[in-house]
């Protein structure tokens, strides 16, 4: 058995259902070192796939990288990590800096981050490459070769690739990164809900979710039946007719989604009770953690911005 294998079936009693196709990913990353495209549907349990990683990773004294797409997906994804690993995972983004150049043992970042500390740049020292194109700046950026030798010699995962599909600038950032990968030998698994078709990668492996490869989930996901209501509101009157539909719904869980701040927060005002949650990118870290806690464990409003 490999050594991502034996970290798989040691993490095993924590997942709570089988998933034969989990199985064989994990069979298949211990077999070749290639990088490989993974895709699986939402809620299939990719996380087990980066968990078994991280542990073998921990246990022969390697490094894993987690890059995500969103800072909502780390914030998430943290505790599962630290339940397990505790001090060893470290989160690097702008504004937290856990993982100074991803030192962690097990640092989760966001893929603008990794695109930065990948050419040796910190986020926050973006302003002097700027300073600098102008000829106002000559000095140091700082820890350029030492950043690249912590990447380079990691494992990086890169989770909810098909976020990235609709950028040019982001597929590019992957096309370079897997070509950085194999001149340096850094291991990349890329893992999606899902993908078109046409998408591919030279020297990625693509392993994706059939029919065959569990059944049972997929004819149990083919039955759900989900009602989607589309409703043309006008902005005057948006605000209050969504509080309307969330006042009658009050003994059910309800999230609802804002494209700003200003409007989750009027909205967060109009909502009656104290059984209600307000989040935005606004509140400080550990705010934004009580939060998502209380959300977690209770019947609540959500009103989010991402």
């Amino acid at each position: 058995m490999g050594v991502i294998s034996s970290s798989y079936e040691a993490l095993k009693p924590n997942f709570q259902e089988k998933r034969p196709f989990i199985d064989k990913v994990i069979e298949e990353l211990d077999k070749s070192e290639d990088n490989f495209l993974i895709e699986a549907p939402t809620g299939y349990g990719k996380t087990a796939i980066t968990l078994s990683l991280a542990k073998s990773e921990l246990d022969s004294g390697y490094k894993l990288v987690v890059a995500y797409p969103l800072r909502s997906l780390i914030e998430d994804e943290e505790r599962k990590f630290k339940k397990f690993f505790d001090q060893a995972v470290g989160v690097r983004y702008m504004g937290r800096a856990e993982s100074p150049y991803l030192i962690h043992p097990i640092s989760l970042t966001t893929i603008d981050t990794l695109s930065l500390l990948s050419v040796g740049l910190s986020p926050e020292d973006t302003g002097k490459v700027f300073q600098g194109l102008y000829g106002t700046n000559y000095g140091s950026l700082g820890h350029y070769m030492f950043s690249w030798s912590s990447l380079f010699t990691s494992t990086v995962v890169l989770d909810e690739v098909y976020l990235l599909y609709d950028s040019i600038k982001s597929l590019s950032y992957l096309y370079a990164l897997q070509k950085l990968s194999q001149n340096f030998g850094m291991r990349m698994i890329m893992l999606s809900a899902t993908l078109p078709s046409s998408f591919s990668m030279p020297g990625v492996k693509r392993l994706a979710f059939k029919k065959e490869d569990d059944s049972s989930f997929y004819e149990g996901r083919m039955k759900k039946e989900y009602k989607i209501n589309l409703l043309e509101l006008e902005e005057e009157s948006a605000l209050q007719k969504l509080a309307e539909i969330v006042n009658e719904r009050k003994d059910k869980k309800v999230l609802v989604y804002f494209n700003t701040v200003a409007k989750a927060v009027s909205f967060y005002k109009m909502i009656s009770g104290s059984n209600k949650v307000l989040v935005h990118s606004r509140f400080s870290k550990e705010d934004r953690k009580k939060k998502m806690e209380e959300i977690n464990q209770k019947n609540i409003i959500s009103l989010h911005k991402p």
